[in-house]
């Protein structure tokens, strides 16, 4: 539908704007804002996965972590590699 290609253009500018610069906590605000829309699954998923993405950037591997494990069964290939290795710095975790 229209609603789901503006959402995906959405997601888009996100990554170009601020994903793509390196710009890791306005990604997380903006992604996290993102992720507050009805979404198609692919698009929750896809949302997860970069918002993962910014705080493994960020240092913020916990969290990190969290939103690559809620996609591992929906990106499996994507996710697992990240997962390994958050948990290989997991000697690095803020204690938050």
């Amino acid at each position: 539908s229209s609603s789901i290609l503006g959402e995906a253009k959405v997601l888009s500018e996100i990554l170009d704007k601020y994903f793509s610069q390196r710009n890791w906590d306005e990604s997380t605000r903006q992604l996290n804002n993102f992720l507050t829309l009805p979404l198609s699954r692919e698009l929750i998923a896809k949302g997860h996965y970069y918002l993962a993405q910014a705080y493994y950037q960020n240092q913020h591997y916990r969290e990190a972590l969290l939103e690559f494990l809620y996609v591992q069964d929906e990106l499996p290939e994507y996710s697992q590699p990240w997962i390994d290795s958050t948990l290989a710095l997991s000697h690095h975790w803020q204690n938050d």
